[in-house]
C-alpha cells in the first residue's frame, strides 16, 4: 500500500517517524450523468441565471452568503493568510481513556505505519494498548490544521480525524414525547436486549445495496433478463400492541 502523507509523531521527548495511509475503500459504484440520445457523458457548465449566459471559470469569483442574496467577496489572497505554516508534525497534547471518546466527533480513519525506525513506533503501540489511553493531537496536512486521536488498533496505530465541537448537535436539540411504559414491557424488552447479545463482528455486515447494484449492472451489461423483487410494505407497531410484539419477539428468541 502506497503512504499518501509522512510525518511524525511528537510528545515530550519522544519523535517517531511514520507514514499515513488511507484506511477506508471506496467499494460504491458511481454512476454518470449521460445524454438520452447516445448515451454520452455530459458536461457542467457554470451559468449565471441573471445573464443566462454560460460563464467561463476566470470571470468567476468566491463570495460567501450572509444573508438571502448577499454575498462578500474574498479574495484569494485573502484565504492565503488564514492558511497553517508548512508541519509534518503530528503533535500530542495530552492522553485520555480511549473508551470514553465520543463516537460522534469521528469523521475519517486512517492507518499509520512506521517509517524507518520500528522500536520507537512498537513501543508507542504497546505503551496505547496496555494503558488504555489514545492520544489528543493536532497535525497539519494539505494546508489544512486537523484535530484528531491517535489509538491503538490490532497491529498498527490509528489517526482518526474529528469533527470540532460546533460540528456536533447535542442531544438536547432533540426533545422525546412523554410516553408511559409499564414495567412489564421493560422487562420484555431487557430480555430481549440480552438474548440478542453477542460479540461484534463487522465481517457478518455487508453493505446489501451496493451488492444488488453490482450484480444488477452485470446483467444489464450481460443483456440478462432483469426480474424486479416486490416491494415490502411493513406495518408500524401500535402503542396498544408493543406489549405482544414484544411478547411474540420474546418467545421467538427463546426457542
Amino acid at each position: 500500500m502506497r503512504a499518501i502523507w509522512k510525518g511524525r509523531i511528537k510528545f515530550e521527548q519522544a519523535d517517531i517517524p511514520v507514514k499515513l495511509y488511507t484506511a477506508i475503500n471506496d467499494i460504491r459504484s458511481h454512476s454518470h450523468l449521460l445524454h438520452d440520445q447516445d448515451n454520452q457523458r455530459l458536461e457542467q457548465k457554470l451559468v449565471c441565471v441573471v445573464q443566462d449566459a454560460v460563464i467561463d471559470r476566470n470571470e468567476t469569483v468566491k463570495g460567501y452568503e450572509i444573508s438571502k442574496g448577499e454575498y462578500v467577496l474574498v479574495e484569494p489572497e485573502e484565504l492565503d493568510r488564514f492558511e497553517p505554516e508548512k508541519s509534518t508534525e503530528i503533535e500530542i497534547n495530552e492522553f485520555v481513556d480511549a473508551g470514553k471518546i465520543d463516537a460522534r466527533y469521528i469523521e475519517k480513519t486512517y492507518y499509520l505505519g512506521p517509517d524507518k525506525t520500528d522500536q520507537m513506533y512498537v513501543n508507542l503501540l504497546e505503551s496505547l494498548k496496555k494503558t488504555k489511553l489514545a492520544g489528543i493531537c493536532r497535525w497539519t496536512m494539505r494546508k489544512k490544521t486537523y484535530f484528531g486521536v491517535l489509538e491503538a488498533a490490532d497491529g498498527l496505530l490509528e489517526l482518526i480525524i474529528h469533527r470540532h465541537t460546533d460540528e456536533v448537535l447535542p442531544e438536547n436539540s432533540f426533545e422525546l414525547d412523554k410516553v408511559s411504559i409499564s414495567a412489564k414491557e421493560k422487562e420484555i424488552a431487557k430480555k430481549i436486549i440480552m438474548e440478542l447479545q453477542g460479540e461484534f463482528e463487522p465481517k457478518e455486515y455487508h453493505d446489501e445495496y451496493q451488492s444488488k447494484l453490482k450484480e444488477l449492472i452485470s446483467k444489464k451489461a450481460k443483456g440478462e433478463k432483469i426480474k424486479m423483487p416486490a416491494l415490502k410494505k411493513h406495518k408500524e407497531t401500535s402503542d396498544k400492541e408493543l406489549l405482544k410484539a414484544l411478547e411474540k419477539s420474546f418467545k421467538s428468541l427463546s426457542k
